[in-house]
């Protein structure tokens, strides 16, 4: 894998520059590794191409001696589903430390000798889609504003409130079939006061094209007192994938309301002294319009803004934007 971001194409181990075929990837950067997702992954500058920075020795680069890293920390998904925008097959040579495409008999030229040998992870990199396919959009929340806070029980000062964003994909399908499923928690944050603003750490719960009926996306925002807000992530995860299943083919609208109605049942179970856990507002379907879509895939920021309020009023930011 080479960047073929400027005229120069690097040092090719088979001879001359790289050459570039099939897909354009997106690979995300400078966000938090997680269990499928490996940090340390860098750019050469002398051979332009993608190399494993997790060690001390620096692998062999074609253009002599060891890897250099240059710009961006990649953060690669790996042992994930592949998806019509996500590659599967790519992975780490021990010889080399390259990343290279192991989905043919034939394992390319290594540098250090031979072709290329897979070892760990099984990567699987976001791309554009095939050409004529609409470009990958990326959504996020990425802030709030507390127009008023939640009716206290006495339990500290100030709000500590938090959103979780859900996903049903209608497009991408689990190994059983059904639509697979996600839910992102942002925050919690903590000592929100009236008329406050407060920003979210930048984590997309959606990265693939952006089609108008081909996916669901439900939020809510909860307010807590002594409740582990993971934990409700957790329940709010499982209950999309049991309206998946439930709703396999029916119209978009019923998913719709299975998701709002199983999103409500699973965050909010607690209240009671010393313990809440409290919708501030009933959760909400978000949806992006023709225009708003048109917008991200040009290079725009689209934004969709959903006031949530009946135990407390607060307004919650979500953005799309290419990817």
């Amino acid at each position: 894998m080479f960047f073929d971001g400027a005229p120069q194409k690097g040092v090719c181990p088979a001879g001359g520059g790289h050459v570039a075929q099939g897909f354009g990837f997106v690979l995300p950067h400078d966000v938090p590794e997680t269990g499928t997702a490996q940090a340390a992954w860098r750019f050469c500058p002398q051979c332009f191409g993608m190399f494993f920075d997790g060690a001390p020795q620096k692998g062999v680069c074609p253009a002599g001696g060891g890897h250099v890293a240059q710009g961006f920390g990649f953060v690669l998904p790996h042992d994930v589903p592949e998806t019509g925008t996500a590659q599967a097959a790519w992975r780490f040579c021990p010889q080399c430390f390259g990343m290279f495409f192991d989905g043919s008999p034939d394992k390319g030229v290594c540098p250090a000798g031979r072709g290329h040998v897979a070892q760990g992870f099984v990567f699987v990199l976001p791309h554009r889609g095939a050409p004529g396919e609409p470009p990958p959009v990326t959504v996020w929340t990425d802030s709030l504003r507390c127009h008023s806070e939640t009716p206290g029980f006495g339990i500290g000062e100030g709000d500590e409130p938090f959103v979780i964003a859900g996903v049903i994909d209608l497009e991408n399908r689990t190994p059983i079939g059904t639509p697979t499923t996600n839910a992102v928690l942002y925050g919690p944050l903590d000592g929100v006061d009236d008329q406050e603003n407060h920003s979210f750490a930048f984590q997309p719960f959606w990265n693939s094209p952006l089609r108008m009926g081909s996916v669901v996306f439900v939020a809510a925002a909860v307010e807590h007192d002594n409740v582990n807000p993971d934990v409700t992530r957790s329940a709010a995860a499982a209950a999309l994938q049991a309206v998946a299943l439930a709703t396999l083919g029916a119209p978009v609208d019923r998913i719709e309301s299975e998701a709002v109605s199983a999103m409500s049942a699973a965050v909010e179970p607690l209240s009671g002294p010393g313990v809440v856990n409290r919708l501030i507002g009933p959760p909400a379907i978000l949806r992006f319009g023709p225009d708003d879509i048109a917008l991200a895939e040009s290079g725009g920021t689209a934004r969709f803004v959903h006031r949530f309020s009946g135990f407390g009023d607060y307004s919650v930011h979500f953005l799309a934007r290419r990817s």
